[in-house]
């Protein structure tokens, strides 16, 4: 344009043109490819006071870079399947120091809390878009992973009612909860859980709780409230039972996740 019109505007209003096409599209499917779209045009087309010949070149030089990173991606590949672990992982180990400091009767400052659960619910959407890459690395149906991140989301959820509702109580150590055996156990399966995803100790997996589930009535009575505390207790019991199904559902994928290599199941 500049070469043949000699009409600098011509070949900006050209160039924002396409520029603002590619950001059109930046923000949907195909987001990537029209971000590459507009940085090649600008890296090749320069200030468009350049010969035709440097144009070549500069594209030359794109397609030679294009193919460099193309090989290192096959030689030295960077698994989805240990972002999603990992995140999957601290979301857990946090959500045991919650739950533990529930039971402990230990204080939770609002603005803390709410500051920890807002990370915690940024890992689950980056591991909610890792999923599809995790499918095809691992050979694990999407439904599957699918049924995990509902349980991920549903875990987090109650959790947050739990602590939500604790200031109500008057006083945490009368959470009838931690007179409960099996409570009490669910913040050590959430460690270990934690621990199988980051370390590949794939055999803490398989331990689950030994307590009987009560589904009525707690163990005891709290002064106060008694109906605040039963509901407690219900959030409690169902917190229970999804992180039981989140503990079967990843023993079930255990081999197809752990990619470090075969580990016997008592290593």
């Amino acid at each position: 344009m500049q070469t043949i019109f000699g009409a600098p505007w011509l070949f900006f209003l050209l160039m924002s043109v396409i520029a603002g096409g590619c950001a059109y599209y930046a923000i949907g499917k195909a987001g990537y490819v029209a971000l590459l779209t507009a940085i090649t045009m600008v890296i090749v087309s320069g200030h468009g006071d350049l010969d035709f010949s440097t144009g070549l070149w500069r594209t030359a030089n794109v397609l030679i870079g294009i193919v460099i990173a193309l090989a290192f991606s096959f030689v030295l590949p960077q698994y989805a399947i240990y972002s999603w672990r990992y995140r999957l992982a601290d979301n857990l180990r946090e959500c045991a120091r919650l739950y533990g400091a529930l039971l402990d009767g230990s204080p939770l400052i609002a603005e803390e809390t709410a500051r920890r659960f807002y990370a915690m619910s940024q890992r689950l959407v980056q591991s909610r878009a890792l999923m599809e890459s995790v499918a095809k690395e691992t050979d694990v149906p999407l439904a599957r992973l699918e049924e995990i991140q509902r349980l991920h989301r549903a875990i987090l959820a109650a959790l947050e009612m739990l602590t939500s509702s604790m200031p109500e109580v008057g006083s945490a150590r009368n959470f009838a909860l931690a007179c409960t055996p099996r409570e009490l156990q669910v913040r050590q399966q959430l460690l270990r859980m934690a621990r199988a995803l980051r370390f590949g100790r794939v055999s803490l997996l398989y331990r689950s709780n030994d307590a009987p589930l009560q589904l009525t009535e707690p163990c005891a009575e709290a002064d106060g409230d008694t109906t605040m505390t039963q509901g407690m207790h219900w959030l409690a019991m169902r917190f229970s039972k999804q992180v039981e199904r989140l503990r079967l559902r990843l023993s079930e994928i255990e081999r197809q996740w752990n990619i470090e290599g075969a580990r016997p199941l008592n290593g």
